[in-house]
């Protein structure tokens, strides 16, 4: 006998010797179920509702990445065209201005890419972060570099280079060397800097690089101090950066203007002591 034939037994029993056996029924009043929650048929209801958003959810979302599908597959054959194009083109120059002439072209859809969140293996983003540093225009290059690293995007296929941190540094270290070469300043290699700064994962050799570029132009500006300071960080990194004798010439200059100061505090110092005398007498 089971435990429910057991306590049916017992309430026979009870009825037979003539007890009074009470049965209270499940009060479904509207203070209970505020107290509970609410009723098996109300549970019912709300979950069939909720299965039936999530799969209008779905729905919604499998249409959007359709749509998104689709554009990302017209715009990157229109790139894998004008990279065939510029296959074409026999010199740098006429590259670089074919580039900067199709680059508004995509600028659009990474607009829209980032704004609205997506993140996927994007080829265009990579591509069109590339031209933009060959074309020089920095400020949207830093853009889609930082949202590109952030994605975890990675470089054409026809690069040996790593990863898109050590693209950037080559780049602007090579920006940085054609602007010293012309006597200019080059502020947009200050983004490498900063990158090496927050630990981006580069080879010491391109991040020597970089440093010892920066040292030279800040040496070139006479801000003595920091080429002395990028020169030292060029050289932790790779002792073969190339600013060894140029450190020790900085270091030499440091010393000798150091030592200039001091010669003229003292000699302040001096002519103050003997004014002083002078107005004692």
């Amino acid at each position: 006998m089971n435990i429910a034939q057991r306590n049916q037994q017992r309430i026979k029993d009870r009825i037979a010797k003539g007890e009074k056996v009470e049965h209270t029924a499940p009060d479904y009043t509207k203070a209970e179920q505020q107290s509970k929650g609410v009723n098996p048929a109300q549970r019912f209801k709300k979950s069939v509702l909720a299965k039936q958003v999530k799969a209008l959810s779905h729905d919604l979302n499998s249409a959007e990445n359709v749509e998104l599908n689709k554009e990302y597959d017209i715009v990157k054959a229109s790139l894998d065209g004008d990279i065939v194009t510029l296959k074409g083109l026999k010199t740098i120059a006429e590259k670089l201005a074919y580039k900067a002439h199709i680059i508004p072209n995509y600028l659009d859809y990474l607009q829209q890419y980032q704004a609205q969140g997506h993140n996927h293996p994007n080829g265009i983003l990579s591509q069109v972060m590339v031209w933009l540093f060959d074309t020089e225009q920095f400020e949207l290059a830093h853009q889609y570099a930082e949202l590109a690293i952030e994605q975890g995007q990675k470089l054409p296929a026809r690069f040996n280079t790593p990863n898109i941190q050590t693209f950037i540094c080559d780049t602007l270290a090579d920006y940085g060397a054609k602007q010293l070469k012309a006597k200019k300043p080059a502020p947009a290699l200050q983004y490498a800097i900063d990158g090496l700064s927050k630990h981006w994962d580069v080879n010491p050799i391109p991040a020597g690089k970089v440093f010892a570029t920066a040292g030279k132009l800040e040496f070139m500006a006479k801000n003595y101090q920091t080429a002395f300071d990028y020169c030292n960080k060029a050289l932790e990194l790779n002792e073969r950066a190339g600013v060894k004798k140029l450190l020790s010439d900085i270091t030499a200059l440091l010393a000798g203007l150091k030592g200039n100061e001091n010669s003229t505090k003292k000699g302040s110092k001096k002519g103050a002591n003997a004014k002083t005398e002078s107005e004692s007498k």
